[in-house]
């Protein structure tokens, strides 16, 4: 894990970030780096010494020699290059494995249903709760999960980076972005949720939609709200169990801060007014798929 070297105040935005060293070891190196560092908020640096800019979710580089950020033709787009990027399971074949269920295989398991089923119990409740199925079908419902966790596992150097040095669990960060978009780049059709975190940037007017759809730059600011959080819930409240407090740490990046600490301070669980009840708890289980 690379170490902070150091803090800087944007005075755009009044956040503390942390700059990335020059030196030491990168996620996405390309073969032939061009030199530059400087600040993880300063794009242009960031983009020349990493792979894909360590930003796998809005970038590709099939062979590692030039990142884009795919949207020109449809043949370039993420989708249709992501196998370059994260390994995705075998073509479909008759498992030799018995799945109670018509999954459209005899009866066999698939090997997206072979994967999925060996997950543990809590990282599947997570991806449920994350992702309901609706009506898709056992395989269907498991491949997309399980995209979105390979989406998050191929960001998770960059996480890990971000929150260095700090009381954030950097797998908090891959899991709210698996319950917020299923670690996707988007626009929220009908709001103002913009980018994998679905950062408001109605509600947070010093984020423009670019910013948000960074991941670099996105993951520092969820970075510094989540260590915020920590640490107004951590010197308000006294937990027995931790595992409460990073529920309502991961609670309040939905709930908001203020509403979280007063439902706590009032001994109301701090899912009650969140997104279908569970938000915290979902992000919880969605940290026990990572490593």
């Amino acid at each position: 894990m690379v170490t902070t070297a150091a803090l800087t105040e944007n005075s755009r935005q009044g956040i503390n970030f942390p700059i990335r060293p020059c030196t030491g070891p990168k996620a996405w190196l390309s073969p032939k780096p061009r030199p530059g560092c400087g600040h993880a908020y300063d794009e242009t640096p960031v983009g020349l010494v990493v792979y894909v800019r360590n930003d796998p979710v809005n970038y590709i580089d099939p062979d590692g020699r030039h990142w884009t950020s795919g949207l020109g033709s449809s043949s370039d787009r993420m989708e249709d290059w992501f196998d370059f990027l994260v390994p995705s399971p075998p073509p479909l074949v008759y498992g030799d494995m018995p799945f109670l269920g018509d999954d459209g295989f005899g009866g066999n398991e698939s090997p997206w249903l072979k994967r999925w089923n060996g997950l543990s119990e809590e990282c599947r409740i997570g991806l449920e709760d994350a992702m309901p199925a609706g009506g898709a079908s056992a395989e269907t419902a498991a491949m997309l999960r399980l995209k979105a966790l390979d989406r998050a596992n191929a960001s998770s150097f960059a996480l890990q980076t971000v929150v260095d040095g700090s009381d954030v669990d950097w797998r908090m960060m891959a899991a709210i972005g698996i319950r917020e978009t299923g670690f996707v780049n988007i626009e929220q059709s009908n709001g103002f949720g913009r980018g994998v975190f679905q950062i408001d940037i109605q509600q947070n007017p010093s984020v423009t939609g670019q910013n948000a759809g960074d991941l670099s730059w996105a993951a520092i600011w969820v970075a510094n709200y989540l260590q915020q959080s920590y640490d107004q819930i951590n010197g308000i409240i006294s937990f027995e169990d931790p595992s409460n407090l990073s529920i309502a740490v991961a609670a309040s990046y939905n709930r908001g801060l203020p509403g979280t600490i007063t439902d706590i301070t009032r001994g109301i669980s701090p899912d009650v007014k969140t997104t279908r009840h569970n938000y915290g708890t979902n992000v919880f289980n969605l940290m026990s798929c990572f490593n």
